[in-house]
């Protein structure tokens, strides 16, 4: 108990240059991960007994709470002293207090599950960005040259720092990027020197100034521009372009957020009739005449510490990134955020297993059951029917629902060309895919079974190629007689 009312001291006495320079948001950083542990194990002790990091303290310094108090302390000398028989004092009704306080209490619940929502998204603004910035260190790490890899995913976290600055008042150039940036070594000297040249305490800025960095690099790899790097294909460059820009509107909510607060007007409205609910309800225990001294300041000191201390979350929650204990742990989203980037990229990568040792492990797993005992057996598990690659492709069968070439004659031109036949493709087909093929997107060349149906029931397999790709059918090369791609069910 000793440690908890200490610790709560010793931040009420902080002075505001004491807690924003960099040690001293370092100690709030490490108060706010104390407290989300506390948070998860739901410990009695840290429940009832505990009032750092909670609300109250905060509650008990503000002047409506203390209004309250004495106006209790008011109606408790005017009741003692016989002046609320005379006429001209008035007395409450019971009613009108309580139909009062129907109309706080649904107020106080909407307003904070505004502020709750509010608080939700940019919490989870930030939980994309850290997310895109590892789907980034993943694809670079296997598409790129280490540099290249290592400077797009260093300017993506320093993009990722650079728009905490520009949005909260606490974190700023001096107290949080040259610490960081002496620390985590985000950006070269030349590149620290032209963001001296935007004031990135202001605004997104200097954020969007290396987001657009990393776009260059990735433009250039995509062109073949950067000296001994082959470029990366369409489908690499789309993906990895995306991911950047999701990263930018990520960061980009949260100025959202910040641009427009919980409209005044409204908030206006729930302090003003929490307010007065509040002094009409001290009013009416303390000149009730059934309510002893005691009782009437316990009602009083409760209701106004909920009230107004719903009021004071709603305003936190509201505003996440500043510098109190409720506020959410930027300084940990930076510092996480580029660790994991630096172990995905220095990540090790093994070989692709034979299919043996996949059998071997799968043999020393639990049984999945009776009908699954012949799995090492059937054919398209089997390695002598497993097709190695498109020159051998597999003749396991491979029952179709229906046919796929409609016109025979088209079946019967594609038979005479098909062993050239080369489909460039966009989005999805109507093609059926072999057996052995792989069900994930994006991987690259696929073996597709074309059912070719002639005049009379005979029925072949025959094997195509079909290259995935960004061209449009209508483009694409067709067999002799194949005249549109609606030919193809």
């Amino acid at each position: 108990m000793y440690t908890l009312f200490h610790r709560q001291r010793s931040n009420c006495h902080a002075t505001h240059s004491t807690l924003h320079d960099h040690s001293g948001l370092l100690k709030v950083e490490a108060d706010r991960r104390e407290l989300l542990r506390h948070s998860k194990l739901h410990y009695r002790q840290y429940t009832y007994f505990q009032l750092w990091g909670t609300v109250i303290p905060t509650v008990w310094k503000l002047g409506d709470w203390w209004l309250t108090v004495c106006i209790y302390l008011l109606g408790r000398l005017l009741m003692h002293f016989e002046v609320t028989t005379n006429p001209l004092v008035v007395a409450l009704d019971s009613r009108y207090v309580s139909i009062m306080g129907g109309f706080v209490s649904f107020l106080l619940v909407f307003y904070n599950n505004q502020t709750y929502a509010r608080f939700t998204s940019q919490y989870e603004a930030s939980m994309r960005m850290e997310g895109r910035i590892f789907n980034c260190a993943y694809i670079t790490r296997d598409i790129l040259p280490e540099g290249i890899a290592w400077q797009i995913v260093r300017y993506l976290n320093g993009a990722h720092l650079l728009g905490y600055i520009g949005l909260s008042e606490v974190y700023k150039r001096e107290n949080t990027f040259s610490p960081l940036n002496a620390k985590l070594r985000l950006f070269t000297d030349e590149e620290r020197e032209h963001l001296d040249l935007i004031n990135m305490d202001v605004g997104g800025s200097c954020y969007r100034e290396v987001l657009g960095w990393a776009v260059t690099l990735i433009q250039q790899a995509r062109c073949g521009t950067i000296a001994s790097v082959p470029p990366i294909d369409a489908q690499q460059y789309q993906i990895l372009l995306s991911e950047v820009l999701q990263l930018r509107g990520a960061i980009g909510t949260l100025y959202d957020f910040e641009d427009q607060p919980i409209p005044f007007i409204y908030v206006h409205l729930v302090h003003f009739i929490t307010i007065v609910y509040l002094l009409f309800f001290a009013y009416f225990v303390g000149t009730s005449a059934g309510v002893s001294l005691v009782t009437g300041i316990v009602a009083v000191v409760l209701f106004g510490t909920i009230a107004l201390g719903i009021l004071e979350i709603g305003r936190l929650m509201s505003q996440p990134y500043g510098d109190d204990l409720s506020d959410l742990s930027v300084l940990h989203y930076v510092n996480f955020t580029w660790t994991m980037s630096r172990r995905i990229l220095a990540g090790k990568s093994f070989v692709a297993n034979s299919s043996a040792v996949e059998r071997d492990l799968e043999k020393a797993r639990p049984a999945l059951g009776a009908a699954f005992e012949d799995y090492a057996s059937r054919s398209k598990y089997n390695p002598a029917t497993i097709c190695q690659n498109t020159e051998s492709p597999c003749r396991a069968p491979f029952p179709l629902p229906h046919p796929l070439i409609k016109s025979p004659n088209i079946a019967s031109n594609l038979s005479a060309n098909l062993s050239s036949v080369t489909l460039p493709i966009s989005g999805t087909s109507s093609l059926y895919p072999s057996p052995s093929m792989s069900m994930a997107e994006g991987e690259g060349d696929r073996d597709y079974r074309v059912l070719t149906s002639l005049h009379d029931s005979s029925i072949s397999l025959m094997d195509v190629t079909i290259m995935t790709s960004s061209i449009d059918p209508d483009d694409a090369m067709r067999p002799a007689g194949m005249n549109h791609p609606s030919d193809i069910v």
